[in-house]
């Protein structure tokens, strides 16, 4: 008959798992984690003009800007209102006053969203020179859409 023999585990201490190892990788993804996280900047309060509602949902129509030439070369800017002299036409130089009414109206019509348009009366006296060189400073300022009202005076 076979004898049972009870086992005996030995006297072996507790296994135990030793962390020093795990305690440096952590460290080491601690500093890692911390170097290359790049920190949020600090939001600034920006000002922004948020633009007014309008009741239709469109924005108005811009009229058309007016303008005359008389029979000296002289400009002038809405004639039938309120009047505004630009300045003779030279040949030579440019027309400054004229040049910059133009740009700002472009601007004006470009930030509506509208196409500029521009209406044009001329004296039948003024010079065709002078004429030209008006729709030359149209042209310049980028404004394709020009209307010739008509010649004003009698010949």
């Amino acid at each position: 008959m076979a004898r049972k023999v009870k086992y005996k585990p030995a006297n072996d201490p507790e296994p135990g798992l030793d962390i020093s190892s795990l305690i440096d990788v952590s460290f080491l993804l601690l500093i890692y984690f911390l170097v290359t996280t790049t920190l949020k900047p600090k939001e600034v309060d920006v000002g922004i003009r948020l633009p007014s509602a309008i009741s239709g949902g469109t924005p108005p129509e811009l009229p058309p800007l007016s303008l005359a030439l008389e029979e000296d070369g002289t400009v002038i800017a809405n004639p039938d209102q309120s009047a505004e002299a630009l300045g003779r036409m030279d040949d030579k130089f440019r027309n400054k006053k004229l040049f910059q009414r133009l740009s700002d109206y472009k601007e004006t019509a470009d930030r509506a969203g509208q196409t500029a348009r521009i209406m044009l009366r001329a004296s039948n006296a003024a010079e065709n020179q002078k004429l030209i060189t008006v729709f030359n400073e149209i042209s310049a300022v980028g404004i394709e859409d020009v209307t010739l009202d008509g010649f004003l005076g009698d010949e």
